[in-house]
């Protein structure tokens, strides 16, 4: 004690001087300040281990890495723990080198990194610091209290643990069939990134389409999302549906799967997303309210339905070999007789989408058997969801694969699952129970196997009215006796057909007398080379047509019924694209002031223009409507016209209308007076953008009196520049909605047409010509007329309004003009012509 004293009286001990440099503390003792700041280090750790050790973890304890070093808590043991199995444990910590936390502050907020370090990295990626032997993995927790923050980093740890074992369990599956090089399934995707915290897949053309799955602890499953490598790109086509493919992912836990789907959807999601979504005015005869010119409502990730102005319904359904279905969504899926309510069905729909038939589609319609009751009766009311949309033919007898076998899905299937696209019993028995379409007429698929067929005691397949929609692992392309089998072709998915033999012939069924039971069309009569599977026969995959030879009667054209769309159309993915892809109308010039739209909306929008023409019909006095026995025609009449409205029967993209003299009228009309209506109608009318209130407007033109109508036929030909004026100061176009910026006597976007109480509305557009003005403007005047039929008068029709805008000068000029020409026109003939004559002719208004 007396060295230590004397040591610290000479060493340490200082004296304070007054005004002189600060002494050191003579009771500061280095070595007890170090034991301190030692306990101080280790206290946290402590406090961590012990919130481990309640959860089951068992560590090291406190450790000193290296001389210099920070201490360490090193993880020995992981236990099973909620959320996680413990084969997901056990696979993770075989890999599992050592799992280490460390501290980076001493005092609170304290910040941890947890450091896991794996080895043997089941998959491979390309990213350059992925391509070690060893792999990191990092995780930051903070902790701001000394006293319950240990527990919050605990369970946070649990959390990254869980979603590494999560992770790795779901690589782990598809590892042994991607490292498997003659599935071909490693040409379809790359992996881009593996950090064992999140996987990044690239998939599309060039592999420049991304999909990141990730484990999320709070939302109890997978989170998929999509990107895009380059930004010329754009968007990823999935992301309409990243949400049903994360749901996909958690329920069948299969990679494979979603790796799949990726690649034989991307390229339809791709000209799905070409359709318009942004609302917009106008499209409806509320012309405040937005709407959607497109709807994208996906369903699942292999179906997806989209309506037109919330008016139209199509449903398409993704399936193999490059293949899409469509059908009109407004009808049920279990009764086509009823009608979906919110949405109508599609007229001409089906004939539509038969112009898009290309080589690979009509390959694919030509092995198709078609019943003989199926142009009498509806189709079945099989609904497709039911059915898986990939499925990979197995050639040979059932017979011989009647051994189930379980892949990487987990599934387990049978052996006809890849072939036969409902699902499939998970296992055969001896014994089955009779169908009751063996008793009542029809026979069951088991029972239509067995027909000259030695093996049917062998194969028993459930009768149609067991549909169970889940989806058997060979209907998704993998047929694997092992998990390392074989997954895909190389070329991509392939439909299967049925899987019964293709040299049975079957016989004709009994009568469809099943009480209460749908409508499942049976075999036909006469006796084919391939007996097809319950449901329709689009609603299969169709079979392989290089291996299999097909005999059968020609396909015949269905005829028009309410129906027809709902029996679903096969287009490949190049007509797909087609059909949605924005392009000039087929046979004309493109023009500056085209509307460039895609061949469906067109199609739509003309039906939809033609459907709106039968409401105007309706709703205007002097309207009448004509039957008409033609399908999808619709004629009406006026007092001395007939009209008949179609679709261009070539490319039934533009909708046609034929106007006829009625006998009583046939000396009032020129020759040329009803063709230019018929011209004004598809260029101005039934045009793109399709507002169906430019059509009421056309309709009130169209039930006026010959006086006016002539008149206006004489001003279309001024707006459509078939005459021309010499002295003519201004450009005229007639609006058929009320257009903004001019005097509202009605809402912008109404119809700007209006015949009341012997007297009609009429706007005028009209625009300087033949002047120098300044580049970039324009002078442009909306001059809103009435004319008195009865009187013969034509005058500017005023805003009758206190709180209305001032007069302008424009508008004063022209009633003025207006009315000294009222007073010096004859009489006789109608004035309406002569009038607009008049102020396109001598209006003059300064600048």
């Amino acid at each position: 004690m007396e060295e230590i004293k004397r040591e610290s009286k000479d060493d340490y001990t200082r004296k304070v001087v007054p005004g002189g440099p600060l002494r050191d503390s003579p009771y500061y003792i280095p070595q007890l300040s170090h034991v301190v700041a030692s306990c101080e280090d280790r206290i946290p750790f402590i406090a961590l281990g012990e919130e481990l050790e309640k959860e089951d973890f068992k560590h090291q304890g406190v450790s000193v890495e290296a001389p210099g070093c920070c201490l360490a808590l090193t993880i020995l043991h992981i236990p099973t723990f909620r959320g996680c199995t413990q084969k997901m444990v056990e696979s993770m910590t075989r890999s599992l080198l050592t799992c280490k936390f460390r501290a980076q502050s001493a005092r609170p907020p304290r910040g941890w990194t947890l450091e896991m370090v794996f080895v043997n990295n089941i998959l491979g990626s390309s990213h350059s610091l992925e391509q070690g032997v060893v792999q990191r993995v990092l995780c930051m927790y903070i902790q701001l209290t000394d006293n319950a923050g240990a527990e919050k980093v605990v369970l946070e740890f649990q959390e990254d643990v869980s979603a590494v074992c999560h992770l790795h369990s779901l690589v782990e599956t598809f590892a042994q069939v991607f490292n498997d090089v003659s599935n071909g399934l490693s040409s379809l995707v790359e992996i881009k990134s593996f950090n064992f915290k999140k996987i990044t897949l690239g998939y599309g053309p060039k592999n420049s389409l991304t999909v990141t799955i990730l484990w999320k602890s709070s939302e109890k499953g997978f989170h998929v999302s999509v990107a895009t490598d380059k930004a010329d790109f754009g968007a990823n086509p999935h992301h309409v549906i990243v949400n049903q493919l994360a749901i996909d992912l958690n329920q069948t836990k299969s990679l494979a799967r979603l790796v799949q789907i990726l690649h034989e959807t991307w390229q339809p999601m791709s000209a799905i997303n070409n359709l318009p979504t942004a609302p917009q005015l106008g499209h409806t005869n509320k012309v405040s309210q937005p709407i959607c010119c497109f709807t994208i409502i996906p369903q699942s990730p292999t179906h997806v339905r989209i309506l037109f102005r919330n008016f139209y319904c199509l449903d398409i359904y993704f399936r193999g070999n490059k293949l899409v279905a469509i059908r009109d969504g407004a009808y049920s899926q279990f009764d086509t007789s009823g009608v979906i309510d919110g949405v109508h069905p599609t007229p001409g729909l089906k004939a539509f989408l038969n112009l898009f038939l290309d080589d690979s589609s009509t390959r694919n319609l030509a092995t198709r058997r078609r019943s003989t009751t199926e142009d009498d009766n509806p189709p079945s009311p099989v609904g497709i969801d039911t059915f898986d949309f990939m499925s990979q033919p197995q050639m040979g007898s059932p017979a011989k694969t009647q051994q189930t076998t379980k892949d990487q899905t987990g599934y387990t299937s049978s052996p006809a699952g890849g072939a036969f696209p409902l699902a499939s019993p998970t296992s055969h028995q001896s014994t089955v129970a009779p169908s009751p379409a063996g008793m009542l007429g029809t026979p069951s698929p088991g029972m239509l196997v067995g027909v000259n067929s030695p093996s049917n005691s062998a194969l028993h397949v459930p009768s149609p009215g067991s549909f169970v929609p889940a989806p058997s692992p060979s209907s998704l392309g993998i047929h694997m006796p092992s998990p390392a089998g074989t997954f895909i072709s190389p070329q991509g998915m392939v439909d299967g057909g049925s899987p019964y033999p293709t040299s049975l012939t079957m016989p004709s069924p009994g009568p469809r007398n099943w009480p209460g039971s749908p409508s499942v069309p049976g075999p036909s009569p006469r006796g084919i080379g391939s007996a097809m599977s319950p449901g329709h026969a689009a609603l299969h995959s169709p079979p392989d047509t290089k291996h299999v030879a097909i005999v059968g009667p020609p396909s015949r054209i269905l005829p028009q019924r309410s129906w027809a769309a709902s029996v679903p159309t096969l287009l490949s993915h190049d007509s797909l694209k087609k059909l949605l892809t924005p392009c000039p109308l087929p046979g004309s010039q493109p023009t500056l002031d085209e509307v460039i739209m895609s061949p469906l909306e067109r199609f739509l929008g003309c039906t939809y223009m033609k459907r709106h023409l039968q409401r105007v019909v309706q709703t205007e006095e002097k309207l009448q409507n004509v039957p008409s026995t033609e399908a999808g025609v619709v004629m009406c009449r006026s007092e001395h016209l007939e009209c008949r409205a179609s679709h261009n029967t070539q490319t039934l993209q533009t909708l046609h209308l034929k106007i006829t003299k009625t006998p009583e009228s046939k000396e009032i009309w020129a020759p040329d007076d009803l063709i230019v209506l018929e011209k004004y109608f598809e260029l101005k009318v039934a045009s793109a953008p399709y507002k169906p209130n430019v059509l009421t407007a056309f309709g009130r033109l169209f039930a006026a009196p010959p006086r006016i109508l002539k008149d206006c036929i004489n001003l279309i030909r001024f707006d459509m520049n078939l005459a021309q004026d010499r002295n003519a100061k201004w450009s005229l176009q007639l609006c058929l909605t009320m257009p903004p910026g001019g005097p509202q006597i009605t809402p912008t976007g109404t119809p700007a047409i209006v015949l009341k109480n012997n007297k009609i509305l009429l706007i005028f557009h009209l625009t300087r010509i033949n002047v120098n003005l300044p580049p970039g403007t324009e002078q442009t005047v909306i001059m809103p007329l009435v004319h008195d039929i009865i009187n013969n008068v034509s005058n500017y029709a005023e805003q009758k309004t206190a709180q209305g805008p001032p007069p302008t000068q424009a508008s004063v000029a022209i009633s003025t003009m207006l009315k000294r020409f009222n007073e010096m026109h004859p009489k006789g003939d109608c004035s309406l012509l002569p009038a607009v004559r008049e102020v396109i002719t001598n209006l003059v208004i300064p600048m």
